[in-house]
């Protein structure tokens, strides 16, 4: 039974390992890849092509997925949780009163 659980025990870092340091790599060259398909779609020459527009639009989609979707598992792999970030909503004042959302809501009338 003891056999069993060490093999678990090792199994289960070796997963955790890999997920730490090889998560990495699709993170770091499939933003690169957007960039440098959103610096090359976005030229001046291309712009009259409607087919370059949709691919311009899917690679900002792309890039945007990856910083929502991949990002967190990244990070989760590093012991660092963005559920635990605490924003003070006093702190959106200060920063800009004018578009706080806690002011535009206090101002609904029911």
């Amino acid at each position: 039974m003891s056999s069993n659980a060490t093999l678990i025990f090792i199994l289960n870092n070796i997963s955790i390992e890999l997920n730490q340091y090889f998560e990495i790599f699709p993170f770091v060259f499939d933003y690169l890849g957007n960039v440098l398909n959103i610096c090359g779609l976005s030229q001046r020459s291309l712009r009259s092509n409607q087919c370059t527009l949709l691919l311009l639009v899917s690679s900002i989609s792309n890039l945007l997925a990856i910083f929502s979707g991949l990002t967190p598992r990244v990070l989760t792999a590093w012991n660092i949780d963005l559920t635990n970030i605490y924003v003070q909503p006093s702190i959106c004042y200060e920063i800009s009163p004018n578009n706080c959302p806690l002011q535009f809501y206090s101002k609904i009338k029911i």
